[in-house]
Order: structure tokens, then C-alpha cells, then sequence
């Protein structure tokens, strides 16, 4: 059976730049309100089910947080109200703000990202 050779997809700087900050961002959150993976999306579900959003499960927070994805708008809407619920209007901020304001604002958070494998000028 011939072996079958995956095309690359290069991913755009803007992608890059809004999945860091969101990874950014949902890891202080969660180191914030000392909860798993599986309590952050268990508590999206009480916001995202009942309009009709996709079910939330830890495996996407997790590739949100390896930056492998970035949350839909639905999600970081409910990023936001959590955030903002539980006294983080800072990270709510982030999470209702636009890409690159996100990245801008995740930088101020979190010392310029160092903490989470960036060298603090957007490269990693």
C-alpha cells in the first residue's frame, strides 16, 4: 500500500498571534480559578449548550491551550462571561476583544508571554 504524504498547511501570522494569546489567556484563567480542564468545560457548557453551541470537552481545551486551535467566537464569548463572572475583567477583555487587541492585551497579562514558550515579541 503506497504511503500517503500530507500536505503542510502553513499557518498565518494572524492565526499564530490570536492562538497564543488565547492559549495565554485560558491557561491563567484556569490557573486563575485553580480548575481542570474538565471543570473549564463543564462550566462552558452551562453557556454554550443552551443556545444551541457545539459541547464543550477538555480535549479542546486542550489543544486550545498547546496552540493547535483558538476558540470559535461562541467560545470566547463564554470565555468572557466566565472571566468576568468570577471578577477577571481583564481576561474577559481578552477573550471578547479582536485578534490582534488580544494578543496586545495577553502580552500585558502575562509579562510578554515568556512564561508560556514565547520569547516576548510574538516569535517562538
Amino acid at each position: 500500500m503506497p504511503r500517503v504524504r500530507r500536505k503542510r498547511v502553513r499557518v498565518k501570522q494572524t492565526t499564530k498571534l490570536m492562538r497564543r494569546a488565547m492559549s495565554v489567556a485560558v491557561v491563567v484563567l484556569r490557573e486563575r480559578m485553580r480548575w481542570s480542564q474538565i471543570r473549564l468545560a463543564a462550566e462552558m457548557n452551562k453557556w454554550v449548550a443552551p443556545k444551541g453551541g457545539e459541547m464543550m470537552r477538555r480535549c479542546r481545551i486542550s489543544r486550545w491551550e498547546r496552540r493547535l486551535a483558538a476558540p470559535s467566537p461562541t467560545h470566547r464569548m463564554a470565555l468572557g462571561k466566565i472571566s468576568v463572572k468570577h471578577g477577571h475583567e481583564d481576561l474577559g477583555a481578552i477573550f471578547r476583544a479582536m485578534p490582534a487587541l488580544a494578543w496586545t492585551l495577553a502580552l500585558a497579562l502575562h509579562g510578554n508571554g515568556k512564561k508560556h514558550g514565547g520569547n516576548g515579541n510574538g516569535d517562538t
